[in-house]
C-alpha cells in the first residue's frame, strides 16, 4: 500500500472541490460563517458555571447591614452552597460569592472566606499567622496595602455588613 493508493482518491476529492469554488470564496466563507452563527444560536445554553449556581441557591438570605460575629462570620466559608461566601475587610463584611472560584473550597485564597482577613491581605499572605486579625503593629506600606485592597473589595464585591 502506498500513500499515493491511501491518500490519492482524498486529494482527488479535494482538488475537485478546489476547483469548484474558485472565484466564490466569498460564497463559501459567507456559507461557513452563516452555519457556525446558526449552530451557536440553535446550540443548548452552556450549563451555568458553579458560581452562579451558588448564588441562586441561597436559602439563607443575607441581612443587609448586619453585625457579624467573629463566629457568625466563621460559618459562610464556602462549605455550605447554601450559603453566600463572606469575607471581612477593616470592619466591613462583603459578600465574594461571585469570586467563589478565588475564595471558595479548594480556591487559592479560600483562607480568606469566613474570617476578618484584613492582616493577611495587608501582609500579603494566604495563611493567618498568630497575630490574625489584628493589624495594630501595621507600618505605612501594609496599611496602604491594605486600604487598595479594601477599595478592590468595596468596588467589585457588595457590602453586606460589618464585623462587631
Amino acid at each position: 500500500w502506498s500513500s499515493a493508493m491511501v491518500f490519492g482518491p482524498f486529494i482527488s476529492l479535494f482538488n475537485h472541490f478546489r476547483e469548484s469554488i474558485r472565484g466564490s470564496e466569498i460564497t463559501v466563507t459567507i456559507s461557513l460563517c452563516t452555519v457556525y452563527l446558526l449552530a451557536r444560536w440553535l446550540a443548548p445554553k452552556q450549563v451555568e458555571n458553579d458560581r452562579d449556581k451558588r448564588k441562586k441557591k441561597y436559602t439563607e438570605p443575607l441581612v443587609k447591614g448586619k453585625a457579624y460575629s467573629k463566629d457568625e462570620l466563621s460559618k459562610y466559608n464556602g462549605s455550605n452552597p447554601m450559603k453566600p461566601i463572606l469575607i471581612g475587610i477593616k470592619g466591613n463584611v462583603y459578600d465574594v460569592s461571585k469570586g467563589g472560584g478565588f475564595y471558595g473550597p479548594g480556591g487559592p485564597y479560600a483562607e480568606f472566606a469566613g474570617r476578618d482577613a484584613s492582616r493577611m491581605l495587608g501582609k500579603a499572605q494566604v495563611k493567618p499567622d498568630e497575630k490574625d486579625p489584628s493589624i495594630e503593629d501595621f507600618g505605612p506600606s501594609e496599611m496602604a496595602s491594605l486600604n487598595d485592597w479594601e477599595s478592590f473589595f468595596a468596588a467589585k464585591y457588595e457590602l453586606v455588613g460589618t464585623l462587631k
